[in-house]
């Protein structure tokens, strides 16, 4: 059934949904399937819709010279080169198409890489007094004080809590660099604390099931609108405790192993925004040590 309907495409368009919707929709994992999904809204943007037959290589590299262009980055264009790749994958199989025009199109090396800012510190006091006001507040709370992803925090487990050491046991990761120990601060501590224990996992819905990123995802965006900060997202709170950390001064190995990065040299270049304020700070630092005589 479903290679008949992917038969049945005339248009870049309709293959493009049809993919989406026969092979995508309830068979990867939801944040993979939005992905997916702004992909192709992207792609549409950028490309008239054409018959299949007429969108060769060169058009399709035309398109992803283009959204560099645009300013798109380098992992939303490789997301449009998986739908694209894959969608005719199954259109050469099911005799559709002769060729697959991504094969010989390789993603823009130069695509610029997209920027993530971690809050300033007077956004995070924002964030901070609007997570009081709002469900799960203490939830986003945890994660500022933790620096965890979010798919390790959904997947905390009461036995990844070792109390008396006041630390959790990241147990399970892609990486062996993830697989780590997190020294707790004390905020976090009491956020635990405040916790149930009515499941193996710490972190629930209201219902009492397993805490999911549609939930977290929900949250950011009361957030969002609760404080203005429309650059709040689950991950900018890990970027935000990298650059907390940094400006407390943390030996910077130390914040690599806490964040699960091999190098300390990644951790830098990729997850600590310069505040401006504390760089002033820093810098007046060196008037009281006489650092220029004049």
């Amino acid at each position: 059934m479903k290679v008949k309907e992917i038969a049945e495409c005339r248009t870049l368009y309709e293959l493009l949904d049809t993919w989406l919707l026969i092979y995508k929709l309830g068979l990867v994992k939801e944040t993979t399937y939005r992905c997916y999904d702004y992909a192709i809204k992207k792609i549409k943007k950028c490309q008239q819709d054409v018959p299949l037959d007429l969108f060769g290589s060169v058009n399709f590299k035309s398109l992803l010279c283009q959204m560099m262009s645009d300013g798109l980055s380098k992992s939303t264009i490789t997301k449009v080169h998986i739908c694209i790749k894959s969608a005719f994958a199954i259109a050469v199989d099911s005799g559709t198409v002769a060729h697959n025009p991504a094969y010989k199109v390789a993603i823009p090396q130069n695509a610029p890489e997209k920027k993530i800012e971690a809050l300033t510190v007077p956004q995070q006091k924002q964030v901070i007094d609007a997570c009081h006001e709002t469900m799960y507040g203490e939830y986003a709370l945890f994660l500022i004080c933790t620096g965890l992803r979010i798919s390790e925090f959904i997947n905390l487990r009461w036995d990844d809590y070792d109390q008396s050491n006041s630390c959790l046991k990241i147990t399970q990761s892609k990486t062996e660099a993830g697989i780590r120990i997190i020294p707790l601060l004390r905020p976090a501590e009491i956020i635990l604390t405040l916790q149930p224990r009515v499941s193996e996992y710490i972190f629930l819905q209201k219902n009492g099931n397993q805490l999911t990123k549609s939930v977290m995802r929900r949250l950011y965006e009361r957030l969002r609108r609760l404080t203005g900060i429309q650059e709040i997202t689950n991950h900018v709170y890990r970027h935000t405790y990298a650059t907390r950390a940094v400006e407390q001064h943390i030996e910077y190995t130390a914040l690599a192993k806490i964040l699960g990065h091999t190098s300390p040299a990644f951790t830098m270049q990729r997850y600590v925004t310069p505040d401006l304020e504390h760089l002033k700070k820093e810098v007046r630092r060196l008037d009281t040590g006489r650092f220029v005589e004049l």
